[in-house]
C-alpha cells in the first residue's frame, strides 16, 4: 500500500486531483515548449532573410538588448536612420543598462546602413514584431495561484 492510498488501496481523492493538475500542467508545458521552438525558428528565419548582419552585433538574438532592438526597430532601414545615441536611449527605455553601450550602438547603426538583407515590406515588419512579442510572452515565467496561500512561479517553456 502506498502512502497516497486510502486503507482499501484506492488512490486518495486529493492525489487524483493533484495528478490531473500535474498532467494538465505538463501538457501545457509541452505545448508552450513546442510553440517556443516554432517562434524561435521563425525569428531566426526572418533575421536570415531581412537582417542577416544582425549577428555581427549580437551573437544571440534572444538576449535582452537584441530582443528590445527587434521590438523597437526591427528593420535595418529603421536602425540606419537612427543615431548611436538614440539606440542607446532606446535600450535604456527597455530597461537595458548593462553589456551594451555606445560602441555596440555605433556598430549596429553602421551594420544596418550596409545590410545585405531584403528591403522592408510591411508584412515582414509585422512578422518580426509579432514573433518577437510572442517569444517574450511564451518565455516569461507564468504565475500560478490556487487555494493554497503560497503561490508558485513556474517557467513552462524551457529553452
Amino acid at each position: 500500500m502506498h502512502a497516497w492510498s486510502s486503507k482499501d488501496g484506492t488512490p486518495h481523492p486529493s492525489s487524483r486531483k493533484t495528478s490531473a493538475e500535474l498532467r494538465t500542467g505538463m501538457n501545457e508545458r509541452d505545448r508552450l515548449s513546442s510553440d517556443l521552438q516554432r517562434v524561435k525558428g521563425r525569428v531566426h528565419n526572418w533575421l536570415d532573410r531581412f537582417f542577416p548582419d544582425f549577428f555581427e552585433v549580437f551573437k544571440d538574438w534572444e538576449g535582452k538588448a537584441a530582443v528590445a532592438t527587434l521590438r523597437a526597430c526591427p528593420m535595418p532601414q529603421e536602425l540606419a536612420a537612427k543615431t548611436a545615441e538614440e539606440v542607446v536611449l532606446m535600450w535604456k527605455a527597455h530597461g537595458i543598462r548593462r553589456s551594451v553601450g555606445i560602441k555596440r550602438a555605433r556598430l549596429l547603426v553602421d551594420i544596418a546602413k550596409t545590410s545585405i538583407g531584403l528591403s522592408t515590406v510591411y508584412f515582414s515588419w509585422w512578422q518580426i514584431i509579432h514573433n518577437s512579442g510572442r517569444y517574450i510572452s511564451i518565455s516569461r515565467p507564468v504565475r500560478i495561484t490556487h487555494s493554497n496561500p503560497n503561490s508558485h512561479w513556474l517557467r513552462f517553456a524551457v529553452s
